[in-house]
């Protein structure tokens, strides 16, 4: 029965485990796919947040001061 309730954990999404640990047990990929809220066809928010991350050498603020002009 453990067993079950690890691995459920470990699937847990962003928002699941914000509720259960608070803001600060996150990482900013999981922050990050917080915001973007959804993902698309084969792809969660949560990679498509690491992808943005990595563009920006996992760097959140860098992220932050983009414009929409690039």
């Amino acid at each position: 029965m453990l067993g079950v309730f690890l691995f459920k954990y470990f699937e847990m999404r962003p928002r699941e485990r914000m509720k259960m640990e608070g803001v600060s047990a996150l990482n900013d990929t999981e922050l990050l796919a917080i915001l973007i809220g959804c993902g698309q066809r084969g792809r969660s928010a949560e990679m498509i947040a690491g992808d943005l991350l990595a563009m920006m050498d996992n760097d959140l603020q860098t992220l932050g001061k983009l414009t929409p002009e690039g």
